[in-house]
């Protein structure tokens, strides 16, 4: 993802954690250690976190937990609040945990091989075909291959405009009701004003039209820090009931075709958790994308405790940087044939450009049996790590 990250990108991003520093030093920043437990996204299992780093990144934790509890730890037992002479003489955390987060902005060391560190979200990069034909192609679902294409037989027209009143519309109309159908009436949203400002400075608004009559849109821009990539920020519908995916797989076409005739060789397509089985994270591998940590996210250098590690990641597996590199981390409750089987499938559908390599933790004693057992399954996988 180096190519991807062209321009002032790495240079802002440095900036920002030696701007968090001094803000650590001068007392501008309040810092927090407590202990959250609550289900796990994708699982019905608890897990325990202990988080040490600056209270307003916190809720950046909240991916962990699952969606039904709106994202929040059921629990949480704050051993310590205050500024960063008084944490430094903070009293020891007695509460034991199963996974170890602590600010990276307060570790002393996030270099090394042995180093891990956690971004809650990363980035979406898409490489750019010549031709919408070759970028369907390049995509790595079959499925989601065919699905293109029927949505770009639809013939479905694609307007861009700047104008206020298309937009006002779009944020009414179309941004609002997506976001809200996707993450619930408590869906975090930019302002009408925000969204003007980018369309005025550097962006435009794609309208997609059938007849005239408007379906839904994307706001893309360009960045000065990184010429060139070309952004696709807020994405909306009109509320079309069961045609929804339908149309925004209509949508993807329309901005993918635009992208491409920008000139510009990639697309960045937003976020995604750093979830290995986060349904937006899948898809926009299965589109073609690559990953990196978000810049100017939180890092969070992270530790799991040996006892329950594979339990954790089996019902959490992460994309992390691990040793300067990122990795996907599975775990595996047991050995037995159906997990060995769901587990071979979740590797495959998370393999990406980037990816340096897949490391699975099984139970004690496993790790030779289930590299064989993983090779039985039909699936080739380079640059497998496994431990026990």
């Amino acid at each position: 993802m180096a190519r991807a990250n062209r321009g002032l990108a790495p240079l802002v991003g440095a900036a920002r954690s030696v701007l968090g520093v001094g803000r650590m030093v001068v007392g501008l920043e309040v810092l927090r250690e407590a202990v959250l437990s609550g289900r796990l996204a994708g699982g019905r299992r608890t897990v325990v976190v202990r988080f040490a780093g600056r209270a307003r990144i916190a809720d950046d934790l909240s991916f962990l937990f699952d969606s039904r509890q709106a994202h929040r730890p059921e629990r949480e037992e704050r051993c310590f609040e205050g500024r960063l002479l008084r944490y430094a003489l903070r009293p020891a955390c007695a509460t034991p945990a199963d996974v170890h987060l602590e600010d990276a902005l307060l570790s002393l060391s996030t270099r090394g091989p042995d180093v891990t560190l956690l971004a809650p979200y990363l980035t979406a990069t898409l490489r750019l075909q010549g031709s919408l034909k070759e970028q369907i192609e390049a995509v790595r679902s079959t499925d989601l291959r065919r699905t293109l294409r029927r949505a770009d037989e639809r013939g479905l027209s694609f307007r861009e405009t700047r104008d206020a009143n298309d937009v006002a519309r779009f944020y009414d109309e179309m941004y609002k009701v997506l976001a809200v159908a996707r993450f619930g009436p408590d869906a975090s949203l930019v302002t009408r004003d925000e969204l003007q400002h980018v369309v005025e400075q550097r962006g435009t608004l794609l309208l997609m039209e059938d007849g005239g009559r408007a379906l839904g849109g994307a706001l893309l821009y360009r960045s000065r820090y990184t010429p060139q990539t070309l952004f696709w920020w807020k994405a909306g519908l009109v509320d079309d009931g069961r045609n929804s995916d339908e149309n925004f797989r209509a949508l993807e076409t329309g901005v993918l075709r635009h992208a491409i005739t920008s000139g510009l060789p990639l697309l960045n397509v937003g976020l995604a958790r750093a979830l290995a089985t986060d349904g937006i994270f899948i898809h926009k591998r299965r589109l073609g994308c690559d990953f990196a940590p978000m810049p100017g996210s939180p890092m969070f250098r992270m530790r799991l405790a040996a006892e329950g590690r594979a339990d954790f990641l089996a019902a959490c597996p992460l994309i992390v940087t691990h040793g300067g590199r990122l990795e996907a981390w599975h775990g595996l409750a047991s050995v037995e044939p159906p997990a060995l089987t769901a587990l071979a499938q979740r590797l495959s559908d998370g393999v990406f450009p980037g990816l340096f390599a897949l490391r699975v933790f099984g139970p004690a004693g496993t790790a030779a049996d289930v590299r064989e057992k993983l090779a039985a399954t039909g699936h080739r996988f380079d640059r497998l790590v496994v431990e026990d």
